[in-house]
């Protein structure tokens, strides 16, 4: 059982007692527009925050192929430094040549591309938003798949959380997967709404998901 802090604040946003928490992981997610600094700076506050992210994958739609290329010769010596696995977003070529072992990819370029990652040791991962996804997702050799939105969050303002339950049946459909395949099990993170709260990753882990995604709260800190 996670406990979470009697010195917390902000109803579990903060907390001043680093609680260890097994094989869950948490997977910080990088988002220019929710965030008041450069993705530089607020990696290097990632990589040393108390909540120090397993992976840090770095999303930035919004930058040309040559500033992502930039940002990511800067960001990676400090994932290196601090011990956090740096994966791309969508660029997987770039992560090929870096050497780097995960790309996550949406759905669409991963069915879509006759990609040379597809004969590679690059280990893909996918944002599903049904069970229909997920499946596709995982015939497409993706292995590792990430399941949302879960909680209400403010990036996906209007549209009902998926909830946990949702989130339990893509494990559910990730296991039995990998077992018809006689396979390792493809982990399931899940994304949307996830705060620093200990109850919460618990109810996630207890829904059979291997860590959380977090955006707004490593953009934020």
């Amino acid at each position: 059982m996670f406990e979470e802090s009697k010195n917390s604040l902000c109803a579990g946003a903060y907390f001043t007692q680093v609680k260890p928490l097994g094989s869950f992981e948490l997977i910080a997610v990088t988002d220019s527009k929710s965030c008041s600094r450069t993705l530089w700076e607020q990696a290097q506050r990632i990589a040393a925050y108390e909540h120090k992210p397993t992976k840090l994958i770095l999303r930035a739609k919004e930058l040309s192929e040559g500033e992502y290329v930039a940002l990511v010769k800067q960001v990676l010596p400090i994932c290196r430094e601090q011990g956090v696995e740096l994966v791309l977003h969508t660029h997987w070529r770039l992560a090929l040549q870096l050497g780097l072992s995960k790309v996550q990819l949406p759905l669409p370029l991963l069915a879509s591309t006759d990609a040379d990652f597809k004969g590679s040791k690059l280990k893909i991962m996918t944002s599903v938003h049904s069970i229909t996804e997920a499946q596709q997702a995982l015939q497409l050799g993706a292995e590792a798949l990430v399941a949302g939105h879960i909680y209400a969050t403010d990036c996906k303002r209007g549209l009902a959380p998926r909830g946990l339950e949702f989130l339990r049946s893509i494990c559910a459909k990730s296991q039995n997967f990998t077992k018809a395949k006689h396979q390792l099990a493809v982990p399931v993170y899940a994304i949307g709404g996830i705060k620093f709260s200990y109850e919460q990753w618990e109810a996630i882990k207890n829904a059979g998901a291997s860590g959380a995604c977090i955006m707004s709260g490593y953009m934020k800190i």
